[in-house]
This record gives structure tokens, C-alpha cells and sequence, in this order.
């Protein structure tokens, strides 16, 4: 089976397949309502839909037969970019168990309850809080960081939001939009090595928090299963899990 590229004209077209995935619904949701870039891929018959978000995470919709999982296989193992596959369905993880090159791993999925910030702390002396701007964007260093969901600062800043806590002139953590669609925003966060276990990665992530909820949305979390410290924060603000899924990439890839 062959996979076509849609038109990003047309994504708008293809909300009918999203919301009903305990797996991370609103990163493909963003690509769908046009909040942030991504590529989807339609068979001929146009029953069955892969998307994949520009930070790399790829779902599945409609049917998802033999022919269409084995054309989605051999997009993971031949693709050069960052691809990892999010399935919630056995029969989904048993086809690609049986393939060769791939990983299989498992993600959890939190959802906050509260209709305001369960989490308030102040900062420590000499910290202060302040919004991203294009300055502060350029010199951010780290893996989870809006370079990771965005394909600019530009488009970040005109369409996202975040946070750091500043130290002097050292940038010490951040939280920031990384899926915006027009119900939840999923939140990215990280903190320099050398600021860790100070709590700054909490504060920041509450004021994103109640950013969030000031545009009326839902805030979402979502972590690999052995990413023990970023459970232990999404639940220290306020977060509970809700769900889990597999996570399906190409072995050897990040």
C-alpha cells in the first residue's frame, strides 16, 4: 500500500479522525486544527491516516490493516527524522513486535483535575520568573526545549507560550507549550543540570499551569514509563495518571 502526503490545506479535514485516543489526543489534533506543523499521510482509499507531529511523535487513525501497517513500517525504519509511533491498541504492538529493527517501550499520560493552580510555592532568593522571549529563546540549551515542538521561534512566540525561572543572566528552567490544540495544551519542561532538585521545574510548570487554564483549556502531561522524576512532578502539581500506551520507533533511534 502507498501513503500520500496531504496537502496542509486540507489537515482541517481530517479532525474527524481525532479526540477519541487516550494516546496524547492533542498533538494531532494541532497538526489537524493548523496550531502547529506536522505531516499527515492518507492511503488511496482514504480510510486509514498517519500523522506525525514536528517534534516526531506519530499516531494512527481509521483502519489500520495489514497493508496500511506494513506501509507505516516501512516509513519507521526508512525514515531519517525523528519517528516515534504511539499505539494504544495490541493488535497495533503485536504487528510491529513481530518486525525486525524496531522498539517497543511504553508512555504514561496525566490529566489535571483542578480548575485552579494546586501548586504554589515562591521562588528562592535571587531566582526571579519571567515570560519567553526571542532573546531568551536563543540561548535556551537542552533536549525539551520549544525548538523540540516548533519548527521556529517566530512561530513558537507568535502561537505558544513559556516560562523560565532565571538566575542572573543563566537560564535554570522552563516550561513552555510543546501541542497546543483548541481544547489542551501539553506541557514541555526541563531544568539545567546544574539547577536540579531545587523545585524550579514545579514552579515553573504551575505557572504555565495557570496560563493554561486562563485560556480555558486543559493542561496534559506525558512521560516515558521509566521517567520516574517526571511522574514525581506531574503529581507533586497537581496532575493524576490517566492512561499509558506503547511507543513503537525504529531501534537505535531517539
Amino acid at each position: 500500500m502507498n501513503l500520500y502526503k496531504v496537502n496542509p490545506k486540507s489537515h482541517i479535514n481530517h479532525l474527524r479522525y481525532m479526540g477519541n485516543s487516550s494516546c496524547g489526543a492533542v498533538y494531532p489534533l494541532s497538526i489537524a486544527e493548523g496550531f502547529q506543523h506536522g505531516e499527515i499521510y492518507e492511503s488511496a482509499d482514504r480510510k486509514s491516516v498517519f500523522l506525525r507531529h514536528h517534534c516526531g511523535f506519530a499516531f494512527l487513525a481509521g483502519i489500520c490493516d495489514v497493508p496500511f501497517l506494513e506501509a507505516v513500517y516501512g516509513l519507521l525504519i526508512n525514515e531519517t527524522r525523528r519517528c516515534v509511533l504511539f499505539a494504544e491498541h495490541k493488535e497495533i504492538v503485536n504487528f510491529f513486535s513481530e518486525k525486525s529493527g524496531i522498539t517497543i517501550e511504553q508512555r504514561y499520560f496525566f490529566a489535571y483535575r483542578n480548575a485552579t493552580p494546586a501548586y504554589s510555592v515562591p521562588l528562592p532568593d535571587g531566582f526571579v520568573l519571567r515570560e519567553m522571549d526571542a532573546g531568551i529563546l536563543s540561548r535556551i540549551q537542552g533536549k525539551i526545549t520549544p525548538a523540540f515542538s516548533w519548527r521556529s521561534d517566530e512561530e513558537f512566540l507568535k502561537k505558544g507560550k513559556g516560562f523560565c525561572i532565571m538566575h542572573g543572566k543563566n537560564i535554570c528552567a522552563w516550561a513552555f507549550t510543546s501541542a497546543v490544540s483548541s481544547k489542551e495544551i501539553d506541557i514541555g519542561v526541563e531544568t539545567s543540570l546544574e539547577y536540579r532538585n531545587q523545585g524550579l521545574a514545579a514552579i515553573a510548570s504551575a505557572r504555565m499551569i495557570q496560563y493554561i487554564l486562563e485560556q480555558q483549556k486543559t493542561p496534559v502531561w506525558a512521560c516515558h514509563a521509566q521517567n520516574a522524576a517526571s511522574q514525581a512532578l506531574a503529581k507533586k502539581i497537581g496532575f493524576e495518571k490517566t492512561a499509558e500506551c506503547f511507543t513503537i520507533r525504529k531501534e537505535g533511534a531517539l
